[in-house]
């Protein structure tokens, strides 16, 4: 007889929503993202979007250090992260975000990353950078294109 996996429940994120990960093989369901910036509304549109599309978030933070904090609790497959935030920016975050979990994918969703070096990048643990002034479902289509290629 199969036991069923319970669900793992996330009610304390920022904006309210409700959010949740699964305790079951990650090959049989949605990646899991952890959202990261300081504004609320964006946010929550990030997790509208992912949710409806086949990501499932499971937390959100509103700063670098909050997300670090979420990572090692929830261990998510893709991180999407602001570049400026108080408390701890993204790419002071990253390097940290890559040491605790060094398989996870890190977007840096910035409006600011024109200016940066590539080489800042790789060396933070970023993954790739979009910028906030293309669609949410240009960031979803590069989303999925880490875990296809």
């Amino acid at each position: 007889m199969a036991i069923e996996q319970p669900d793992i429940r996330n009610t304390d994120s920022p904006s309210g929503a409700f959010r949740r990960c699964r305790a079951e093989s990650r090959e049989q369901r949605s990646k899991t993202v952890l959202v990261v910036d300081d504004s609320p509304s964006i946010r929550h549109r990030l997790c509208e979007i992912c949710g409806a599309y086949d990501f499932e978030v499971c937390a959100e933070a509103a700063n670098g250090l909050e997300a670090i904090q979420k990572a090692r609790q929830w261990n998510p497959e893709l991180i999407i992260l602001d570049l400026k935030m108080p408390v701890m920016g993204g790419l002071e975050a990253a390097p940290q975000l890559k040491k605790i979990l060094p398989d996870t994918r890190i977007i840096l969703f910035t409006l600011f990353g024109e200016n940066l070096s590539q080489a800042a990048l790789h060396n933070a643990g970023v993954t790739m950078v979009v910028s906030k002034s293309e669609s949410l479902e240009a960031l979803i289509k590069k989303a999925r294109g880490l875990f296809h290629n």
